[in-house]
């Protein structure tokens, strides 16, 4: 689910950048935007 999918990436930056938890979950999110972006034409940053 993407719920496991966030929390996974999350633990992955955890492990390897030293971030505050909210930077965390933010990248979770725009690892999986960045993943999305070529289905797509447009995209608002």
């Amino acid at each position: 689910s993407e719920k496991v999918l966030v929390q996974e990436i999350q633990a992955f930056i955890h492990r390897y950048v030293d971030v505050s938890p909210l930077f965390e979950r933010l990248a979770s999110y725009y690892v999986l935007f960045t993943w999305i972006y070529d289905g797509f034409n447009e995209l608002p940053y």
